[in-house]
């Protein structure tokens, strides 16, 4: 509140203001001089009081008139000093008479007057300064209110740093600026506005619990940007990997980071887009689908999984055509072989039966050796066989969805099977396998023994070669 000294003494007057006594009256007269320079002798004191009261507390109050003016006294106490004068003549001696001339002032007293005169002028400059500037703060002071209730924290935010600059130990304004720092989540400002205020005011339990309150989001908020740091230098590093051509050190960053942002809709999209680098799409395919989960209304997801599911399906059905042309062609084969092998089985039996015992015998043992022959073709065309054979009969990597030839570091991977056991297991076309559950591998007849003694339900381990780089993939 506004403190308020008089500098200037001024006598009562002998009209009383109404309701009050004559000391009130005086009183009432001194801060009437100290706040306006000037008295309201011709309001009633009901006028002359409200008037300064919305000049010291911004509106007007209520009752009695005594009680009033006692709260105003308060704040704005006056100096009960008497009114400056000026030195008078001194008078003659007895011996002058009544109608002797008074003496000159002399040349002291005159330099007194002035100086006394100067002073007097300065120090009701100052007091009207100082009127006026509280009466600035006031009002900055309520319109930075009526800012922040109108919900503009910014402009708010510039009145009450202005207040604070004209009138530095006003509390409330220091407090209602960590209101605004606190809102905007600057809890480093807001706790030293707090504190300003509590340190001016140390009585206001207000302020205390304000500053107690603010010191715990700070270190809740410092933590929590210290996580954020975190992840914005994993993204940075998984980006960059990509951007190289790092594609398994990519994955594995943005792995990272999705395990400590599981909900981030962004980071499975970059998982799916790297799967998709890497040639494996029933996994980028996963990937797309949980973006789109976490945020179903954007496009792109959308137009992802579409794309991408649109895609698999065409393969799959071509792999399906694929796969019964060969089965039928297979099936046809093995029929007319079969028919073939009966065909001859019964033209020999009938030529038995015109021949002696001992060609028949000879003859028995050709046939024999004839079925087994045939059986073996049969083994061999059912693409078991691992020499001779049908030349159309799929090799036995085909069974795990691998189609491989010949390079000099074993064999190179040419074709992965859509939803196969190798393309759910991460390896991809362009990979080189170098060794299988151990053993190298130096040509593609011997990669397909391998495979082929290998049933679906076995798990193998491959070293596979990719981009230079070596690792191991479980099948």
């Amino acid at each position: 509140m506004l403190g308020l000294a008089l500098g200037l003494a001024i006598s009562a007057s002998p009209a009383l203001a109404q309701g009050l006594n004559p000391e009130e009256s005086n009183k009432l007269k001194l801060i009437e001089q100290n706040l306006f320079f000037k008295n309201y002798d011709d309001d009633s004191a009901e006028a002359r009081i409200a008037r300064i009261e919305k000049r010291v507390f911004g509106e007007p109050a209520d009752g009695p008139l005594g009680p009033r003016l006692a709260n105003i006294l308060q704040v704005a106490k006056p100096l009960d000093k008497p009114p400056a004068t000026r030195h008078q003549p001194n008078s003659s001696s007895s011996s002058s008479s009544s109608s002797s001339r008074p003496a000159e002032p002399t040349l002291e007293q005159q330099q007194q007057d002035q100086a006394l005169r100067q002073e007097e002028a300065a120090d009701r400059a100052r007091q009207r300064a100082m009127a006026a500037r509280d009466e600035e703060v006031n009002q900055m002071f309520s319109d930075a209110v009526r800012l922040w209730k109108e919900r503009k924290g910014n402009e708010a935010l510039e009145k009450f740093e202005q207040v604070v600059r004209l009138a530095p130990e006003n509390a409330e304004a220091h407090f209602s600026l960590g209101v605004i720092y606190e809102a905007q989540r600057n809890f480093t400002e807001a706790l030293g506005s707090y504190k300003r205020a509590a340190d001016i005011d140390p009585n206001k339990r207000e302020y205390k619990e304000a500053v107690t309150l603010v010191e715990k989001k700070a270190v809740v908020k410092e933590q929590d940007d210290g996580k954020k740091l975190e992840l914005r230098m994993l993204a940075e590093s998984a980006s960059g990997a990509y951007r190289r051509g790092e594609f398994i050190s990519a994955l594995d960053l943005y792995k990272q980071l999705d395990r400590k942002a599981p909900n981030q809709a962004l980071v499975k999209y970059n998982i799916a887009t790297i799967y998709l680098a890497m040639k494996s799409p029933v996994q980028a395919l996963d990937f797309f689908r949980q973006a789109r989960k976490l945020k179903p209304e954007d496009p792109n997801y959308q137009k992802a999984v579409a794309q991408l599911e649109g895609n698999l399906q065409t393969e799959e059905n071509e792999r399906l055509n694929s796969e019964r042309a060969w089965q039928n062609q297979n099936q046809n084969q093995n029929q007319n072989q079969n028919q073939n092998n009966n065909q001859n089985q019964n033209a020999s039996r009938n030529q038995n039966f015109n021949q002696q015992p001992g060609q028949n015998q000879q003859r028995n043992s050709n046939n024999n050796s004839n079925d087994n022959r045939n059986r073996n073709q049969n083994s061999n065309s059912n693409g078991n066989g691992l020499l001779g054979g049908d030349k159309n009969a799929p090799p036995p990597s085909a069974a795990f969805g691998i189609l491989a030839k010949s390079n000099k570091s074993g064999v190179l991977v040419t074709t992965i099977g859509i939803a196969s056991r190798a393309a759910r297991c991460g390896l991809q076309r362009g990979d080189v396998i170098r060794a299988i559950d151990g053993e190298v591998i130096k040509s593609v007849s011997q990669f397909q023994q391998l495979m082929g003694g290998k049933s679906q339900g076995q798990s193998l381990q491959l070293m596979i070669e990719r981009k230079g780089a070596i690792g191991q993939i479980i099948l």
